[in-house]
């Protein structure tokens, strides 16, 4: 979908094939100046297949490392949704953490890539 600049990108329905084609979402991503992840938080953190994305597209020498760089200050941002009120997350909540602390993987992960969190 697009609109006034904004490209929505469902990967469940990008997998036709159920395979990522990684030169293809890499092609996408550089075309971005601004990545937002939306999902919900599964077990503290992100759905399997965003965690497959990440494993797959963000490949060294193309996202980090040497000449790894294709991503470097672009922003990345998170728009999260979690399963429990807001009071649970919290250092005195039921989970112990806030929902920030639990973002900490993609933090570093946004630093490792060299987007701007």
């Amino acid at each position: 979908m697009k609109d006034e600049g904004i490209l929505v990108r469902d990967e469940y329905a990008a997998l036709r094939s159920n395979q990522i084609d990684i030169p293809s979402e890499q092609a996408f991503v550089e075309g971005c100046d601004r990545l937002v992840w939306q999902f919900p938080m599964y077990w503290y953190s992100c759905p399997p297949l965003l965690k497959e994305w990440e494993d797959l597209v963000l490949t060294y020498g193309w996202a980090y490392g040497t000449h790894g760089d294709a991503l470097k200050g672009k922003e990345l941002m998170l728009a999260v949704s979690v399963g429990s009120p807001g009071e649970n997350y919290h250092h005195e909540g039921e989970f112990g953490y806030t929902v920030d602390e639990l973002l900490a993987p993609f933090k570093a992960t946004s630093n490792l890539i060299g987007t701007v969190y």
